[in-house]
This record gives C-alpha cells, structure tokens and sequence, in this order.
C-alpha cells in the first residue's frame, strides 16, 4: 500500500489558509505555499525546525477557531 506524497490544506473553517492563524502554524511546521494553498511533502515535516508547531497545537489551535 503507498502512502502520500503530499497534503494540501486550502481552507480553514471556510477561509483561504493563507489568512489564518493555523496558516502560520502549518508554514512553521514545513508546510510551503502553492498555488491551491499549504503544502507539506514527504519528509519535510522531519526537517522542519525544533520551533515548529506541532500537530497537537495545530489541533488545539483548529478546535479554538
């Protein structure tokens, strides 16, 4: 079974990504901007930095929105 390569994130509760505070996060936790939104490849979130978000404060983040 083959996983994915990539995940896109467009929109945040109806609102373009880019303009939200989990935008952000997701960009510090190596997600890149591409033309339809967030985007994080295989082996990025590895090589992102200590500073990064991490999913349990991306989720935390999403359930206060």
């Amino acid at each position: 079974m083959r996983g994915l390569d990539t995940l896109t994130i467009e929109q945040v509760n109806g609102v373009f990504v880019y303009e939200t505070a989990i935008g952000r996060m997701l960009r510090d936790a190596g997600f890149v901007e591409s033309p339809r939104g967030l985007t994080l490849r295989r082996g990025a979130a590895r090589t992102a930095t200590k500073t990064s978000a991490s999913a349990t404060d991306v989720t935390d983040a999403a359930s206060r929105a």
